[in-house]
């Protein structure tokens, strides 16, 4: 999974050895998505960490390492009533009244 890119005909998740709940998803495209799954309130919600394969100037390249650990404080942070999913998407909604808010004149970097 490190070289990139892998040929499929259908797609394949791959559960990790070393850290429960991350997964790597082969998409019949061969792109390596990473994701992280934890326990939340009675659910299992699923949060995409990035992609083996692209560059690492791509905003969602990402290591086994770091997802790894990232999968483990998603996990201690669930542990602490917080869910990561729900704070992507708060993020995602003010950086969309932002947007709506600075019109045409914003930039990225401006979230306020």
């Amino acid at each position: 999974l490190k070289s990139g890119p892998i040929s499929t005909n259908s797609r394949i998740t791959i559960c990790d050895k070393v850290v429960t709940g991350l997964r790597a998803v082969v998409s019949k495209s061969g792109n390596i998505a990473l994701s992280a799954c934890y326990n939340f309130n009675e659910s299992r919600p699923m949060t995409k960490l990035g992609e083996i394969g692209v560059t690492e100037r791509d905003y969602e390249y990402m290591t086994i390492d770091d997802a790894r650990q990232l999968t483990k404080i998603i996990h201690s942070l669930a542990d602490k009533g917080i869910s990561i999913e729900e704070e992507i998407a708060k993020i995602r909604q003010k950086l969309l009244r932002d947007v709506l808010e600075k019109g045409s004149n914003w930039k990225p970097g401006d979230l306020t």
